[in-house]
């Protein structure tokens, strides 16, 4: 039963990314782009471990899994929201 809850749970999922339009494996742009930040500079961060997202190297193409991207910038810091009454900020 639980490998059918499995296979039901990958298919669903496969369907959601499908019908969003967007891939499972990102190229090294298409990741950059994601994050809001050239190709350049996610190389640049990847090699100075500032950025840990695991990439998958398919011969000479460097792969990001978009799954991996949305875990990293779930896991980083939130700012806290502020609301502005009268000029003075309140938390």
């Amino acid at each position: 039963m639980k490998n059918i809850e499995t296979k039901l749970d990958y298919l669903i999922e496969l369907l959601e990314v499908q019908r969003s339009g967007l891939k499972r494996f990102l190229t090294k742009e298409e990741a950059a782009e994601y994050l809001g930040m050239s190709a350049y500079t996610l190389d640049i961060y990847q090699r100075e471990g500032k950025l840990q997202i695991p990439s998958i190297k398919i011969g000479k193409l460097v792969r990001y899994d978009l799954k991996d991207v949305d875990r990293y910038m779930d896991s980083m810091p939130r700012r806290e929201q502020l609301n502005y009454k009268g000029g003075r900020a309140n938390a």
